[in-house]
């Protein structure tokens, strides 16, 4: 699945497949809201939210909260990221569920037509 769209609150989200830019994205968005080394949770939290940037989209109705760029100023991604922190849990659990789908191994046999799951070969014995 290269793509999962899903609705929260009257708004509609898309999150899509990551891409190697959605991964330097990641790394870059993080690196601009910095990081509190006296917060062990302040990494995992910001890595969530520079993925929300990178892969996913409101496509109509709101979230809540202003859907930031990594363009935005310091304050302003600093400002989303404090407002999308106090949003409802449930949110979380949507993007967490929608983003662990679109990013799953191509070659998942999971994913696969059932016509085209390989058999198990049972061990040979002897």
């Amino acid at each position: 699945m290269l793509k999962k769209t899903f609705e929260f609150n009257g708004a509609k989200i898309t999150v899509r497949r990551g891409k190697v830019r959605d991964r330097l994205m990641v790394n870059a968005t993080i690196g601009k809201l910095g990081l509190d080394t006296e917060d062990l949770g302040d990494y995992t939290a910001k890595r969530f939210f520079a993925r929300l940037i990178a892969q996913a989209q409101v496509v109509e109705g709101d979230l809540g909260f202003v859907f930031p760029t990594l363009a935005d100023s310091e304050e302003a991604l600093a400002a989303s990221f404090e407002d999308f922190m106090e949003l409802d849990g449930g949110l979380y659990d949507e993007l967490e569920q929608a983003l662990f789908e679109v990013d799953r191994p191509l070659n998942d046999p999971d994913l696969l037509p059932v016509e085209q799951v390989p058999e198990k070969k049972e061990p040979s014995v002897g």
